[in-house]
């Protein structure tokens, strides 16, 4: 298993921010040949005002369990200033993320 965080405004300029958490397995089993993993993105509720820290690594931990390869995304709150369609976009553009990289994170993409 690797993690690591991808700050999704450098990736992103025109983010004001959100940061992505990657917790991936590591490549499938000689037996398993080329079979790529699904891949899920939480997004940790919080109404917009936080971002739960129960909803993301205990969730993340169930879909490794099942295979999956997971993303936790920490966006952006009413706190730190964020406004529709912040939320939005950075959940876009993690998605677009995990697509580009989908050969390096060994993720299906269809």
């Amino acid at each position: 298993m690797k993690s690591f965080l991808v700050n999704l405004q450098e990736e992103y300029k025109f983010l004001q921010g959100g940061e992505l958490s990657c917790i991936l397995m590591e490549k499938p089993f000689p037996e398993e040949g080329e079979w790529k993993r699904p891949a899920v993105i939480i997004a940790p509720g919080g109404g917009y005002w936080h971002v739960s820290k129960r909803e993301g690594e205990p969730i993340a931990a169930s879909f490794m369990a099942l295979g999956f390869q997971t993303f936790i995304l920490r966006y952006l709150c009413a706190p730190q200033n964020a406004r529709y369609p912040e939320q939005l976009l950075e959940i876009a553009s993690a998605v677009d993320y995990v697509r580009k990289n989908a050969a390096e994170f060994n993720v299906n993409v269809k």
